[in-house]
């Protein structure tokens, strides 16, 4: 598995690597700003490779058509940064060390439990990248890193009087909703599946606890029968989060106290009191960390944003996408995903910038991640990252 990953992020890195077909086509310049050009051959390749990844993808019909519609304006943006970030860094000279090159080399490997060169040789030759190529791309990461924290991150400032008065202005975003602690039994409705049977059996568990036994011996011979999955501990919840018929029938019990059954998904319920816990609105000394990370990344974000029109305005850049790729510019502003790190990556390459954040920059708690070099073919987190499920009633 782990050697799978390390394939699929070194795919990613790869498109950013020389090709030997390219420097064999003479064709035309597509992007250049200052002195670092794009060719129609390098649009291509990285085109081609984000809609490769993109068939690969579980997606449904019209969300995989829509990406694969939008692969030329996504591919088109991060070609566009990566020159833009990387002709900065070209003016201020930013350079890293072999040692630096080595260390990010070295956790990627400690990441992604790659234990020998063979192994690792091994995950080079899926992608068709050489050791050398790897090196360079990671070099060119940690390059935009060093640009970036220099440039954007080590300006953004907040001390603790900036996260109070947020605190204040905001106070009901940390405001938690009643809730309440409950123990569930269920009669299952693929063990039993009459609906009568099953409201009588439950109607004897709740018997037996009001006649004094716990709803855990209540339950045992339902249990034993098969008939019960037993007796689970919901934990804490809010109304929300419960289904709107348990809801009803158990929101005002009383400590100890069992609901009538219900039916609900996967068979006839009873829920318990256990305990019950009132609104309230989280301490400022709990939630400052947590407002800080939050505030540093919409300060990141906006501060990014300004960084590359700034940028803009100070270089020589003459474009000319695609047709398929002219609509690119309303992708520019985002800080640029990282290849290495993505959701299914069991470790970042790179130490996390809070680790050992510019000077200027508090290291605790971290502040919002560096964007590293923009990979070609590698779409922006708003154009593909789906948005989290909704967590289920119970």
């Amino acid at each position: 598995m782990h050697r799978r990953l390390l394939a699929l992020s070194l795919l990613a890195l790869a498109a950013l690597a020389p090709r030997a077909a390219a420097a064999e086509v003479v064709n035309k310049i597509l992007l250049r700003i200052n002195d670092r050009i794009v060719t129609q051959r390098d649009y291509e390749l990285a085109r081609d490779d984000l809609k490769r990844d993109i068939s690969r993808r579980t997606l449904d019909a019209d969300e995989k058509e829509r990406q694969l519609a939008e692969s030329g304006e996504v591919v088109f943006k991060n070609l566009y940064e990566d020159l833009l970030l990387q002709s900065r860094a070209d003016q201020l000279n930013v350079t890293i060390a072999e040692q630096e090159v080595d260390g990010a080399v070295q956790q990627m490997r400690e990441s992604f439990n790659i234990q020998n060169d063979e192994q690792f040789k091994a995950a080079l030759a899926q992608t068709g990248m050489t050791e050398k190529e790897l090196r360079e791309n990671l070099r060119k990461n940690l390059r935009v890193r060093e640009l970036v924290g220099r440039e954007v991150q080590a300006k953004i400032k907040l001390g603790e009087d900036d996260l109070r008065r947020y605190y204040q202005k905001n106070v009901d975003l940390y405001r938690v909703p009643e809730q309440v602690h409950l123990r569930e039994a269920v009669i299952l409705a693929d063990k039993v599946p009459s609906g009568e049977e099953r409201q009588r059996l439950a109607r004897e568990i709740r018997a037996a606890v009001v006649g004094g036994k716990t709803l855990d011996e209540a339950v045992k011979a339902q249990k034993e029968a098969g008939a019960s999955s037993g007796v689970s501990d919901l934990g804490w919840v809010p109304r929300t989060d419960l289904d709107a018929g348990i809801a009803q029938v158990s929101w005002d019990l009383a400590p100890g106290a069992i609901s009538e059954p219900t039916e609900g998904r996967g068979g006839t319920h009873l829920l318990q009191m256990v305990e019950r816990r009132p609104s309230y609105v989280r301490p400022f000394t709990e939630v400052s960390s947590e407002i800080d990370a939050s505030e540093r990344n919409r300060l990141f974000r906006d501060r990014f944003a300004q960084y590359e029109q700034e940028l803009e305005k100070d270089s020589l850049i003459v474009a000319h996408p695609p047709d398929e790729a002219v609509g690119y510019r309303r992708l520019i502003g985002t800080p640029p995903a990282d290849p290495l790190e993505s959701a299914d990556a069991p470790g970042a390459l790179v130490p996390a910038p809070g680790a050992a954040a510019p000077a200027a920059v508090s290291p605790s708690p971290a502040p919002p991640p560096l964007p590293p070099v923009p990979v070609p073919g590698r779409p922006s987190p708003e154009a593909t990252t789906p948005p989290p499920p909704e967590k289920p009633p119970v």
